[in-house]
C-alpha cells in the first residue's frame, strides 16, 4: 500500500505499507475455500457478526476471486465490498487531517457502436470526451468537455460559472484534460478564496477599531464596552445568515481573541457556522509624508509575527486597505505609488504565512468629481497595484479584490444610474485585473444598505468576465442590524431576523436574483 502526501514542514514524502486485504466468511462454510490458492485461511480466531454469526477472517490476493465468491454465497461472506484502502486505514488507525485535499471525479470517453472492441479500457482507443469532478474544499462541481461539431469553433475554452457549477466547454479533447489537471493542481491560497466566495456568499466585515466602534454604538446610545461589543457581534456570528450567506468574516485585533458565552472562541463560532474567520492587519491610514492631504496605509513592521499568532487563532485570510482621494490634484503619483507597493509587500508576507490577503485598493465616494473620473482614476490605482503585485511574485488566483464600484462623488450633481455603474464598473475592472485573481468583493463605500445591493445584482446581471462578483460589506450589512439591537440589546432572536434578511438580499444581489420587491417580503 502506498500513501502520498505533505509532512508539516510542507515536504511531499511517499511511504509504502505491506498490507494483505482480506474478508469475513462464516465459520460453519469455511470448507468451501479452504483448497482456493487465492484465499489465505490460516487465520483461525473466530470473529462474530453484527446478528452473532461466527466467522473466520480470510484473507485473499484476487479481487475477482474474492468478487465471484461473494456472487456465488452472498449470505456467507461479509465486509467484501469494503476497498483495500478502507481497511488499510482502519486497521491502521491513521487519523485522517482536516487539510487533507479529496477530489471525486468521473471520466467519460467516446463510444464507437461500430468497433466495439476499441472501446475496452485496456486499449484506450477512445478519446476523452469529459471529466467531472468536486472539490469538496470550495463546494464546486467542474465539468471539462468537448464535442468535435458543437465546440469546435471555440479557439479560447467558454466558460460558465453558476456558483456551484463550473462549465468549461473545449476546442478539443488536450484543452479539455489540461482544465482538469490545473483544478487538480489549484493552490491551497486558491481553495481558500474560491470557498468565501463561491456560492453567491460574500464577506461581512465586522473589522472596526475600538475607536470606529464606539462612535457606531454611541451613536444608537448603546455603551461601547467590551463585553457589548462582543454581544452584537456574536449575535450575527450565530446567525442563520452566517450559514447560508456568509463565506467569511473579518475580525479586528480585540475580537478574534475574544472567547464567547458558549465558551467558544470568536474564530471557532465563525467556524462552526460554515464561514473562515479573517482579520484585519493593517494598522490605519496615517499623513503621507511628501502629500499631506493624501494617506498611506501603515502596519508592515512585526506583520509576520502577527500574522503567526493569527494563523494559531483560526484566521485564514486578511485584509489591508489603501485609500485615495479624488480630485483635480489627487490621487498623486506618490500616493499610487506607496500605497500599491504596501498592499503588495503585506500580500507577500500573508501568502508567505499560508493565508489569503484581500487587497483592498479603496478610491474614496468623498468629492465632487464625475463617474468618468472615478473609473479613470481607479483604473489608474489597479493598474499599479497589479504591477506591483507581479514584481512580488505574488500567487494571484490565491487573493482577493475589494474595490470600489465606479460612482460619482457623493456631493457630485451627477445622477448615475445603475445600469451605468454596473457597466462602467465591469469595465473598469475588465481592463485593469488579470484574469487570474478568483474573485472580487466589492466594498459599499458609503452606500446605502439598499443601493448597495442593487448595484451589486446590476453588476452580476451584466457580469460578462469570468470574475465572481460578490460582497465584502460592513455597514450596508450591519447598520439595520444595529439600529434595532439597540432597543434591546438582549433581543437577540429579533436582531438576527434583520441581519439575515440582509444578508440574504446581498447574496440574492451577488447572483443576479434580487429585485425590489423582495426587500419588502
Amino acid at each position: 500500500m502506498y500513501q502520498f502526501g505533505y509532512n508539516d514542514e510542507g515536504k511531499f514524502v511517499t511511504k509504502v505499507d505491506t498490507f494483505k486485504d482480506y474478508f469475513y466468511y462464516s465459520a460453519k462454510h469455511i470448507d468451501d475455500i479452504l483448497d482456493i490458492k487465492q484465499f489465505d485461511c490460516t487465520d483461525t480466531t473466530i470473529y462474530k457478526s453484527l446478528h452473532e454469526e461466527e466467522v473466520y477472517k480470510v484473507g485473499y490476493t484476487s479481487i475477482k476471486m474474492r468478487n465471484q465468491l461473494g456472487r456465488d454465497h452472498p449470505d456467507r461472506i461479509f465486509e467484501s465490498d469494503m476497498s483495500p484502502e478502507f481497511n488499510f486505514v482502519l486497521d491502521k488507525k491513521i487519523e485522517w487531517s482536516n487539510k487533507r485535499n479529496i477530489m471525486y471525479f468521473d471520466i467519460e470517453t467516446w463510444f464507437d457502436p461500430e468497433n466495439p472492441k476499441d472501446n475496452m479500457p485496456e486499449k484506450a482507443k477512445q478519446p476523452i470526451t469529459s471529466i467531472q469532478c468536486y472539490v469538496p474544499q470550495v463546494e464546486k462541481y467542474f465539468v471539462f468537455s468537448w464535442h468535435p461539431e458543437h465546440t469546435k469553433d471555440y479557439d479560447e475554452p467558454k466558460i460558465i460559472d453558476d456558483g456551484t457549477h463550473v462549465f468549461m466547454l473545449c476546442k478539443e479533447e488536450e484543452s479539455a484534460i489540461l482544465g482538469f489537471i490545473n483544478t487538480l493542481n489549484m493552490s491551497e491560497l486558491n481553495k481558500i478564496a474560491l470557498k468565501i466566495l463561491s456560492n453567491g456568499k460574500g464577506i461581512l466585515a465586522a473589522d472596526e477599531s475600538t475607536g470606529t466602534m464606539t462612535k457606531r454604538l454611541e451613536s444608537v446610545n448603546v455603551e461601547s464596552s467590551p463585553e457589548n461589543r462582543l454581544l452584537f457581534r456574536e449575535t450575527l456570528f450565530s446567525s442563520e445568515g452566517m450559514k447560508n450567506c456568509i463565506g467569511g468574516v473579518i475580525l479586528y485585533d480585540e475580537t478574534i481573541k475574544q472567547t464567547t458565552k458558549s465558551k467558544q472562541t470568536v474564530p471557532e463560532l465563525i467556524s462552526s457556522y460554515g464561514a473562515l474567520p479573517g482579520i484585519k492587519v493593517d494598522t490605519g491610514a496615517k499623513v503621507l509624508a511628501g502629500s499631506t492631504e493624501e494617506k498611506i496605509t501603515e502596519g508592515l513592521d512585526g506583520l509576520r509575527e502577527r500574522l503567526k499568532e493569527y494563523y494559531k487563532l483560526g484566521a485564514r485570510f486578511t485584509k489591508w486597505r489603501g485609500v485615495y482621494n479624488i480630485s483635480d490634484k489627487y490621487p498623486s503619483k506618490l500616493s499610487i505609488h506607496s500605497n500599491a507597493h504596501a498592499l503588495a509587500r503585506y500580500s507577500s508576507i500573508v501568502q508567505e504565512c499560508k493565508m489569503v490577503p484581500i487587497v483592498e485598493p479603496e478610491v474614496l465616494m468623498d468629492g465632487n468629481h464625475s463617474a468618468e473620473d472615478c473609473f479613470n482614476k481607479t483604473s489608474v490605482v489597479l493598474k499599479k497595484c497589479f504591477e506591483e503585485l507581479d514584481l512580488h511574485n505574488i500567487d494571484l488566483t490565491g487573493i482577493i479584490l475589494k474595490p470600489n464600484m465606479i460612482l460619482a462623488g457623493a456631493s457630485s450633481d451627477q445622477k448615475l444610474s445603475g445600469e451605468d455603474v454596473a457597466k462602467l464598473t465591469i469595465r473598469c475592472l475588465k481592463e485593469n485585473v488579470p484574469s487570474e485573481v478568483p474573485g472580487i468583493a466589492f466594498l459599499s463605500g458609503g452606500q446605502s444598505e439598499v443601493e448597495a445591493t442593487e448595484n451589486l445584482n446590476l453588476i452580476n446581471k451584466y457580469n460578462d468576465s469570468n470574475f465572481i462578483m460578490t460582497y465584502s460589506y460592513g455597514r450596508a450589512l450591519q447598520q439595520s442590524a444595529l439600529k434595532f439591537w439597540s432597543k434591546d440589546i438582549n433581543n437577540i432572536q429579533d436582531t438576527q431576523k434583520i441581519f439575515n434578511h440582509r444578508a440574504n438580499m446581498c447574496t440574492l444581489a451577488a447572483q443576479g436574483k434580487w429585485s425590489a420587491e423582495l426587500e419588502t417580503k
